[in-house]
């Protein structure tokens, strides 16, 4: 990587997003006022703007039912649980003078299991001869058995630089 070069995170692998701003008066939200909880500032949109899409990021290359951001600003702090629905957001909590609410949900993530965290267990990385089975469906309409467009739009979503996968899906009588 050259010097100066910014590589893009890899989403794949996030199991937790921290983002930092330097001050609260960068915080995307409020807490218990009368008006929106969103903040409207031009700053909290910018906020709010950032950490949804690093979210959308983490559902478009993980297969997952939901997944947290820390958003730190300055001394204070806001624990955010995002699905696919939407967000729920932690009133902001200062961590200098309370360490225990920060370190009691590191503690607790850090014992979560990845189903717990949110990631979906039917879903596995397709082994190598997964793969050549995909890119094989991918070039002959026989095997994928789906129209023309179809087989294109398949062949162009196997990405060689990107992990592929499985998905466990279940009859409904196996699901039962």
């Amino acid at each position: 990587m050259a010097k100066g070069e910014i590589k893009s995170p890899l989403w794949e692998h996030h199991r937790l997003h921290i983002e930092f701003k330097r001050s609260t008066h960068l915080d995307a939200f409020r807490d218990h006022e009368s008006k929106s909880f969103e903040q409207t500032s031009q700053q909290g949109q910018l906020t709010r703007g950032q950490i949804i899409s690093y979210a959308a990021l983490v559902f478009k290359y993980q297969h997952r039912a939901f997944f947290f951001t820390l958003l730190v600003l300055g001394s204070e702090a806001r624990i955010i649980r995002w699905d696919r629905a939407g967000a729920i957001v932690t009133d902001r909590f200062d961590y200098v003078e309370s360490p225990e609410v920060l370190q009691d949900f590191f503690w607790r993530f850090s014992q979560l299991s990845d189903e717990e965290r949110g990631i979906d267990m039917t879903v596995q990385p397709a082994t190598d001869d997964e793969r050549a089975i995909m890119e094989e469906a991918a070039s002959d309409d026989n095997k994928l058995r789906c129209r023309d467009y179809a087989r294109v739009d398949f062949g162009k979503s196997l990405q060689q630089s990107r992990q592929w996968w499985k998905i466990c899906v279940l009859s409904s009588s196996e699901a039962q």
